[in-house]
């Protein structure tokens, strides 16, 4: 007859059971005590262990009698006596036994761990990949949960033991439908299986696993997204009322305007009636004559100066910087997900069959979805809300909302605000540095004048002193030039350093006084 049709990927239906042995086989045959007649060499009837199960056997090639010799090592061997209390029968049942429903449990569970460990080791891959064997793996040991664990959680949609990312990584190593066939028809002979292909095969019976994980994963992060999209749609709403309502706002537009027209009299460019936003952060282009400011300190200063309750215009914008770092575009696509999530849930719903009694998918996402959609319908009403209001803004400063999108409106108004307050602050420090070097000016004009009265005193005083000498200095003249004492040649400086010796220095002193006697 034909082979039966193989199981679809996912099915519940336990595959066909294996065709009993045929009567005298191996598996069923008793072992049966042979005693042979006329052992050689004193060898005794080997001893025959009594097994509570079924066990392995080992493939080996037994040394017949015939071929032993008296002096080999096999006749002087009893190996029964190594065991008399029967523990290594007992262990050898437990570890190697055949029938898994009554295998011994263990009793040391590291021990346990370790023997599990070693024989995963030997178990050689019949399926799966080795790449895709050792990605299971990885994942399986992350969960620090077992093959049966993991399926019950994802079942019962256990959200304590669940991981959204986990689970992510979990889904392109499913097995794909030519895999789980073969993997069925090792469905009987589990424990001979690789663990990862065990983990592979007991998620691919579950029916239509991949969509139920996308499902449970769309669950666990669905607060996560409506965390996400419901502040920064509420931001980005807020920050259009605030730039329409912002009157200190206005009273800066109207500053540029002016500004502009003044600077663009006479010219195409003159006799605007408006600009576009785009252009306040562009007012630190045009530098003044000094090249040290721009119109925008320009701006801040004619403020300050004619309108100083408006230089705080930044305080009524409290959430344009939230809004400069939206893009309405990401948004709107976040909710398109959300709402093919929602979607694709709903289908699922629709064509899901309990996998077991335990299976609690339907229970949990139904109440899920229909939560999930009423919170959706008000993020998706907020949204619209936000695009009016962004519409009304559009039509309020004149510019088209679609080739000016809302994250480079609020861009263009953060920045000019905060290149206003700093262009505040360096008129500031500006004023304060004119002010130091007009003090500093002050100050040396007054040392000066000081000086100056100083000197006209001192000049003042001198004078006074002339005139009281005046006659008694021409009296003095006058008797020098009668005496001839005038005349006198005036005693020549020598320097000691030019005179080399005592005679020569007594010479000069001579000479000069005659000299001087006789003038």
């Amino acid at each position: 007859p034909p082979p039966p049709p193989p199981p679809s990927f996912g099915s519940n239906q336990a595959p066909p059971a294996p065709p009993p042995p045929p009567p005298g086989s191996a598996m069923n045959a008793p072992e049966q005590k042979q005693q042979p007649p006329g052992l050689p060499f004193g060898l005794k009837p080997k001893k025959t262990w009594d097994l509570k199960t079924q066990v392995k056997r080992t493939n080996w090639n037994k040394i017949p009698v015939h071929r032993l010799t008296e002096e080999a090592f096999w006749v002087q061997v009893d190996e029964s006596k190594l065991d008399t209390s029967g523990e290594i029968c007992e262990a050898l049942a437990n570890k190697f036994s055949c029938d898994t429903k009554t295998r011994i449990l263990k009793q040391d569970s590291q021990r346990k761990g370790a023997d599990q460990n070693t024989l995963k080791r030997t178990r050689e891959l019949k399926v799966l990949d080795q790449k895709t064997a050792q990605n299971l793996m990885i994942t399986l040991s992350s969960c620090k949960m077992s093959v049966s664990e993991i399926t019950h959680y994802i079942i019962s949609v256990d959200e304590e033991h669940l991981n959204a990312a986990t689970l992510q990584n979990l889904i392109p190593l499913l097995p794909q439908q030519q895999q789980l066939v073969r993997l069925e028809e090792f469905r009987c002979q589990m424990d001979e299986l690789h663990e990862a292909e065990q983990f592979a095969l007991s998620l691919g019976s579950v029916r239509r696993i991949e969509q139920r994980i996308t499902s449970i994963i769309f669950k666990l992060r669905f607060e996560e997204y409506v965390n996400d999209l419901r502040p920064a749609i509420v931001a980005a709403t807020t920050a259009c009322e605030e730039v329409k309502k912002s009157k200190k706002l206005a009273k800066i537009l109207k500053y540029v305007l002016l500004i502009g027209n003044v600077l663009n009299s006479g010219s195409n460019r003159g006799g605007a009636y408006g600009f576009e936003i785009s252009f306040l952060p562009k007012l630190v282009t045009t530098k003044a004559e000094d090249n040290k400011t721009t119109l925008l300190h320009f701006l801040a200063d004619t403020v300050e100066k004619k309108a100083p309750d408006a230089l705080d215009f930044y305080e009524e914008l409290n959430h344009v910087d939230r809004a400069s770092r939206i893009s309405p575009e990401q948004l709107q696509k976040s909710l398109e997900i959300m709402k093919k999530s929602l979607s694709d849930l709903q289908r699922e719903l629709e064509v899901f069959k309990p996998h077991d009694a335990k299976d609690k998918f339907g229970n949990v996402m139904g109440k899920f979805l229909n939560d999930a959609n009423d919170r959706f319908q008000l993020l998706q009403t907020m949204f619209s809300k936000m695009e009016k209001l962004y519409t009304s803004l559009a039509t309020y400063y004149a510019f088209d909302p679609k080739s000016y999108t809302m994250d480079e409106f609020f861009t263009d108004i953060k920045t000019f605000k905060d290149q206003f307050i700093g262009a505040h602050k360096e008129n500031a420090k500006l004023r304060e540095q004119e002010k130091k070097m007009q003090r500093a000016y002050l100050e040396r004009e007054k040392r000066e004048q000081e000086r100056q009265k100083k000197l006209q005193f001192h000049q003042m005083q001198n004078s006074d002193m002339n005139g009281d000498d005046d006659k008694g200095l021409m009296d003095n003249l006058m008797s020098r030039l009668e005496s001839g004492t005038a005349f006198a040649l005036k005693p020549r400086r020598t320097r000691v350093a030019d005179v080399r010796n005592k005679g020569q220095r007594t010479r000069a002193l001579a000479n000069n006084i005659l000299m001087a006697s006789r003038g």
